[in-house]
């Protein structure tokens, strides 16, 4: 008789909490300020998410500050999506404060995700995927990942399932929140040909949609469908490159603004460790015995790979942008067991002070 899901629940949302409260608590540590759950709440993407949330896309005068710099809102805020901007302006409409309203829709969300990942592959999978440092640290501070990992984890979910349209719908919506995970859409032929054959043509038509329905909003508000692509190249510096070419850049930017990384190398070798923890987590699920195994390699290094072939911001933030590989962790939940889960869970604390203070104080991701 299957157990009864609550108690496993309870801990995950427990264990969730604790992994929080250590970034909350870095973030004091940080800026030893009254203030400093708002100066955690409006840096980077954040000040960026909020200013569109306040000011829309176009408002001409206004800046965004960042820590070090500030930039014109128009026309660089056209980089980021405005699905998480949306819900933060329909939160505050309600709450009447923005930063708010952000932290609390990124927070809420991050709670379900884990939901979502044991309804799919179980307790353990879900609280090595929670616990990982760089999931703690970004669905606490108000970036968008809260969004993107959500319906990205239900679209696995129901494609495991056979679920073309559902799975179609939640996949729509994560491309929606981060446009590159288009990249992942071909490998759901994977999951889905096997029972239903040519109706897995039918899982493409809502991203299809998906995608001109935010064509036509950049030629709406911008006059051109390439605003997005432009934008990225001409004011975010971002291009598309060989590994090689991306690891010489990440070594050209040296380590100032990287914070505590005492190794050699700057970005390149920080990035290095996160990157050789998902390929291998990538190519070990073929080793496990998980029924869709080649789907969920597939989707794993799909979302991986090209990561590899880009320089500029999306290069800086690859620990980060690689966070919806996390079917990753269904491989190393396959021999993380017993006493070295404490050991797991330890360790990923331990660093998660780590991305928090640097991401606080400089720039993780």
């Amino acid at each position: 008789m299957m157990r009864h899901p609550g108690p496993d629940v309870l801990r995950l949302l427990a264990a969730l909490a604790v992994g929080k409260l250590v970034v909350i608590a870095t973030a004091f540590l940080a800026y030893r300020t009254p203030g400093f759950l708002y100066d955690m709440s409006t840096r980077w993407d954040s000040a960026w998410f909020l200013a569109i949330a306040k000011a829309g896309y176009t408002s001409p005068g206004v800046s965004v500050f960042s820590p070090f710099s500030a930039a014109p809102l128009s026309p660089n805020a056209y980089a980021f999506s405005p699905f998480y901007p949306g819900l933060i302006r329909g939160l505050t409409l309600l709450i009447g404060t923005g930063w708010v309203s952000a932290l609390i829709i990124a927070n809420a969300l991050s709670f379900i995700t884990p939901y979502v990942i044991y309804r799919t592959f179980g307790f353990r999978v879900a609280l090595l995927a929670e616990l990982f440092p760089v999931y703690l640290v970004f669905t606490t501070i108000p970036y968008s990942d809260s969004v993107t990992l959500l319906f990205v984890a239900l679209s696995i979910m129901l494609a495991l399932r056979g679920r073309i349209l559902a799975s179609s719908g939640s996949a729509s919506l994560a491309v929606f929140a981060s446009y590159s995970l288009a990249s992942t859409l071909p490998s759901f032929v994977i999951a889905f040909w096997k029972g239903h054959h040519w109706r897995t043509i039918l899982f493409f038509v809502l991203p299809g949609l998906a995608g001109f329905l935010i064509l036509l909003w950049f030629r709406f508000v911008s006059g051109s469908y390439t605003t997005f692509l432009v934008v990225e190249a001409t004011h975010w510096d971002v291009s598309f490159a060989t590994p090689l070419a991306q690891g010489t850049w990440l070594l050209g930017k040296g380590s100032a603004s990287l914070g505590f990384w005492p190794f050699p190398g700057g970005w390149l070798t920080r990035n290095l460790p996160f990157e050789v923890f998902y390929v291998f987590g990538a190519l070990y699920l073929m080793r496990t015995k998980l029924e869709n195994r080649v789907f969920l390699t597939a989707y794993s290094l799909s979302a991986i790979i090209p990561l590899f072939f880009v320089v500029g911001g999306p290069a800086l933030s690859i620990p980060r942008l690689i966070l919806p590989a996390f079917p990753v962790f269904a491989a190393y939940a396959s021999f993380i067991r017993g006493r070295y889960v404490w050991l797991y869970a330890t360790v990923c604390l331990s660093l998660t002070v780590w991305v928090a203070m640097s991401q606080m104080l400089f720039f993780f991701a």
